[in-house]
């Protein structure tokens, strides 16, 4: 079969030349256009990216408010502790400067008492060495070594023993008084003897024993000593004989540095008057030592001589005793 033949038109041909030409220039732009074209596509990629990246620090600035909120949420929660705690802080302190304040308080009455309490304490300090100081003085009163009814203080002694020919008859009282007195003694007493005499009843020329030699030598009146001293006097009492000179002797007795003076005598001195011994013994003494005298025998048969003893004790700070046998 034969093909028909078709009609070529005009219009159909300058379609396709339409459709040709804008294809063409399509092409042409689009050579022209690739290049930017490919920018237009990396720059999209970068916005891609740049979003992508937007939205990442949208996520951590979203998470950054959440934790800024929750943090300032915790401050406050924080703040409001702190508060609380600063207030029980104040409020502790309040207290601890109350306490401070009553304790100065406290601290100032127990000072003003304690210094009510050193006043009375040192009243009571003073009262206490006032009464210890009586008391010593009652002691020492109480310690007071009494001699044949001489009662004396001091610790230094010397015995003045007539050695006449008249005293023989009182050896043993004046020996025996001698040992009376020296036993009660100790190591806080020193003590020494000053016998006197003459060498017969018409000599004048005093002869003296001494006791511990050289006078005037003190003896440490321990154990020891009081056996001397009594031994002494029983050589002495073997030795009586002569007259009495009782001047000489107390001026020598005088010069040694006992305290006290005790004077055993029976008789009248031979070598002075009864007020010139007085007045000389008196004077030459000056209170500086106690003489206490003992008349030894049958003193109540001469009251001159008793009164001429008792003046000589009683001018010289001392005591006059009467001894007639032991004990008396």
């Amino acid at each position: 079969m034969r093909k028909r033949s078709r009609t070529i038109e005009t219009f159909s041909l300058s379609m396709v030349d339409l459709f040709a030409c804008a294809m063409g220039a399509f092409m042409l732009l689009m050579i022209i256009l690739t290049q930017y074209y490919q920018k237009t596509s990396r720059d999209f990629e970068e916005a891609q990216r740049n979003v992508f990246l937007l939205e990442q620090l949208r996520a951590q600035a979203e998470s950054a408010s959440r934790k800024a909120v929750e943090a300032r949420i915790e401050a406050e929660k924080m703040a409001r502790v702190n508060a609380d705690e600063a207030e029980a802080m104040r409020q502790k302190a309040n207290q601890a400067q109350a306490e401070a304040r009553s304790a100065v308080a406290s601290l100032e009455e127990a000072k003003k008492k304690a210094n009510r309490q050193v006043k009375d304490l040192e009243v009571a300090r003073r009262n206490a060495e006032e009464r210890a100081r009586s008391l010593e003085r009652e002691l020492e009163e109480a310690h007071r070594l009494a001699f044949l009814g001489i009662v004396t203080q001091a610790k230094k002694l010397i015995f003045v023993v007539d050695m006449s020919g008249s005293m023989k008859e009182y050896k043993t009282i004046t020996e025996q008084a001698v040992a009376q007195m020296v036993d009660p003694m100790d190591s806080g007493y020193q003590m020494s003897m000053l016998g006197f005499h003459t060498d017969s009843t018409e000599a004048t020329t005093p002869i003296f024993h001494v006791w511990p030699e050289p006078f005037p030598t003190l003896r440490t009146m321990n154990s020891s000593g009081i056996s001397e001293a009594k031994a002494t006097v029983r050589k002495w009492t073997s030795e009586f004989r002569g007259q009495t000179p009782t001047l000489t002797a107390l001026k020598k007795a005088l010069n040694s540095s006992a305290e006290a003076v005790i004077l055993f005598t029976d008789g009248n001195p031979n070598d002075a008057t009864h007020d010139e011994i007085l007045s000389q013994i008196t004077s030459q003494n000056a209170g500086r030592k106690e003489i206490h005298t003992v008349a030894v025998g049958d003193y109540t048969e001469d009251a001159e001589f008793v009164s001429f003893l008792f003046k000589l004790a009683d001018r010289n700070g001392g005591q006059f005793v009467g001894l007639s046998s032991l004990g008396n």
